[in-house]
């Protein structure tokens, strides 16, 4: 354990009298740290979490003067699973707003660099998507990408009932929804279908621009390998794999993807 950081190694941080989860971290140019998640509020709230620590471990009280922001954005359950820190030095994260433990709505939220949300993006700093078909989607995970040209992508998850669907949206650089991409900005593909289920944990951009996501697909019990690759307006590359597709086994039951990085060759 590093003896610098916070004396002991180890930070730990009592936010309120229930419970505190944090899903995502980020690293500023500067060497400072942040990390989101969520943050009960009451027994039956929790809201969103941003805390930005120095690199010595300790409260960036030049964050929201103590370091801790904490933001309301419905009347229940708040997750944020998703953060990024984008090249001017603004702070993207990417949430769920529960109705009901049924419904959900994708947040995207943009602050400062001192807390403060980003009134810029979409007028008040936070953005609500609603897909747009069959009811409110329900996204249990979010990943977020800032391209070069700081357009965002947001991956995650749409379930409505028995219908499971992956989900691609990206944003304009002030948080309106970019209609060149995919479908009115929305790319959105079946992931329960007869036979088997594919689930995306994982995002990256290629220099090129191009997009892969990465996951798992489950025929009957055994887990595959999954890499889609889509170009830069959301359809599937078909030169890469088979359709687009790259799906492996490696001679177990059970194979599983959570992260992709890429190399300096593409």
């Amino acid at each position: 354990l590093d003896t610098s950081f916070n004396h002991s190694g180890i930070v730990t941080l009592a936010i309120g009298s229930y419970s505190t989860h944090i899903y995502s971290m980020a690293l500023q140019r500067d060497g400072k740290i942040v990390v989101t998640g969520d943050t009960h509020t009451s027994i039956n709230d929790m809201d969103v979490l941003v805390v930005r620590f120095n690199i010595d471990g300790t409260l960036d009280k030049s964050f929201d003067t103590d370091g801790i922001v904490i933001t309301d954005i419905g009347n229940f359950i708040d997750i944020c699973h998703s953060i990024v820190i984008q090249e001017d030095g603004k702070i993207l994260v990417a949430a769920n707003k529960f109705a009901d433990l049924n419904v959900s709505l994708i947040v995207m939220l943009r602050y400062n660099s001192n807390g403060s949300l980003d009134t810029t993006f979409d007028h008040d700093g936070m953005l609500n998507t609603n897909i747009g078909f069959g009811g409110i989607p329900w996204t249990p995970s979010n990943i977020t990408m800032v391209q070069n040209d700081q357009k965002i992508i947001l991956l995650g998850k749409r379930e409505i009932g028995n219908d499971a669907y992956n989900l691609l949206v990206r944003y304009n650089a002030n948080g309106s929804i970019d209609s060149t991409f995919g479908v009115d900005g929305y790319v959105v593909s079946a992931v329960r279908e007869t036979g088997y289920r594919e689930n995306f944990y994982a995002l990256n951009l290629q220099r090129d621009g191009k997009i892969l996501a990465v996951g798992r697909r489950i025929v009957d019990t055994i887990g595959f390998f999954l890499i889609i690759r889509y170009n830069k307006n959301g359809s599937i590359d078909e030169s890469f794999g088979e359709e687009g597709k790259a799906i492996t086994n490696f001679g177990n039951a059970y194979e599983l993807v959570r992260a992709a990085a890429i190399q300096n060759d593409d």
